[in-house]
């Protein structure tokens, strides 16, 4: 049992996460390997205008938290024969495949073959064109009434970028890998992942189609100005008019929901309470596995769409799994080597740390990505939960 001072500090830091750092709302969770919760914590509202306060039913905007959704059901169709992971994914994507290359500002023919190891590696030399639509639009998405970000497949239908498997860039390769889960299983993706993800799991609350009474518990979106003020916005999503269930990005769920769907990946494929298979455990082993060579790698420590054009974690190793981020040698937070972790435009952020039996969650609704404030509260909380599993195993 975690004591309590554990949870007083837990519960320290949440409660000041509200007046001093700016952030309606905020949920922080932590679960073992097991499924047991080390700490489950709730702060605020669902927005600077809604005063009900953030509860365990409330849904957030998973924002690109959906791509580990994603690759976990590309690992199922592997599991299930419908593709390997060094196949061409082009015969099945022939959008895909008319795509030319941008360089220098002229369309030049791709060159590489493109397989579904290089959508899940972010290599396949994919376009970010949300990405870029936001940076160059933020001034009248920061405070607007109305949807910013489409569903049609104008989020990933463009030119790459570069020449598959030249480099790593966060992309909409995930979006892609959403597309081929649909030929594939001739399912759509949202289908698909709850008949071998989210069922297995024993989850309902995560979807692409959000309900009326989900939307009832949704949180806000909120924005961070330069100065430091927030305000809320509108839906960043239409809502009532989904046209693709978008794979990098598209998703809605709870705190616990997504918790749960993390599990497996820290008991080899198997979830810990409802005792089933979700993906094989070579599945599970090869998400965690370094994939890129060095000079792939080396654009992990470049500045990145995914941290507002900065470095992500420019003092950690970094590497690239099936899917999401990996930190070979750990943090300094005492996350162990080899753990797996992303963070979503709206700064929700998960983390599975297969070593020390652990996935963590800390979600709040405010953009732009990597708030600066929210990550200094994830920061703080997380060397706690660390602190107290170090003292479990004394």
């Amino acid at each position: 049992m975690f004591t309590a001072p554990f949870v007083a500090r837990s519960d320290a830091i949440l409660s000041r996460s509200i007046p001093y750092n700016g952030v309606p709302g905020v949920s922080l969770l932590a679960l073992t390997r097991e499924g047991t919760i080390i700490y489950s914590g709730l702060a605020g509202t669902l927005g600077m205008d809604d005063n009900r306060p953030i509860n365990e039913d409330t849904v957030f905007y998973l924002s690109s938290c959906t791509n580990v959704l994603t690759a976990m059901c590309a690992m199922v169709c592997i599991d299930k024969g419908f593709i390997s992971l060094d196949e061409s994914v082009l015969g099945y994507l022939p959008e895909l495949e008319r795509q030319p290359v941008s360089q220098g500002g002229v369309l030049v023919p791709r060159q590489n073959d493109i397989t579904l190891r290089s959508l899940l590696t972010m290599t396949a030399g994919c376009s970010n064109p949300v990405s870029d639509r936001v940076r160059s639009q933020m001034d009248a998405i920061s405070s607007g009434k109305h949807p910013f970000v489409m569903t049609d497949k104008s989020v990933y239908l463009a030119p790459l970028d570069c020449q598959p498997g030249t480099r790593w860039a966060y992309s909409a390769s995930l979006d892609w890998t959403g597309a081929l889960v649909e030929r594939l299983s001739n399912l759509t993706l949202g289908a698909f992942l709850k008949k071998y993800i989210l069922e297995p799991c024993g989850v309902t609350d995560i979807t692409f189609d959000i309900t009326p009474e989900m939307k009832d518990r949704l949180v806000g979106a909120h924005f961070r100005w330069i100065c430091g003020r927030v305000s809320p916005r509108g839906p960043i999503h239409d809502l009532d008019n989904v046209q693709n269930h978008l794979g990098g990005h598209g998703a809605y769920g709870t705190a616990d929901a997504l918790a749960q769907v993390l599990l497996p990946l820290i008991n080899e494929g198997k979830h810990p309470i409802t005792r089933k298979e979700v993906l094989s455990s070579a599945s599970v082993k090869e998400m965690f596995r370094e994939q890129l060579n060095e000079e792939q790698s080396m654009w992990l420590n470049k500045p990145t769409v995914a941290n507002q054009m900065e470095v992500l974690l420019p003092d950690v190793e970094k590497q690239w799994g099936l899917g999401f981020m990996l930190t070979p040698k750990g943090m300094p937070s005492g996350r162990g080597p080899g753990s797996g972790s992303w963070n979503g435009f709206t700064n929700t952020l998960w983390q599975a740390d297969p070593v020390n039996g652990v996935v963590m969650l800390a979600f709040a609704q405010i953009f732009p990505e990597c708030d600066e404030s929210f990550l200094s509260v994830q920061d703080k909380w997380e060397r706690v939960v660390y602190c107290g599993i170090a003292k479990q195993t004394d």
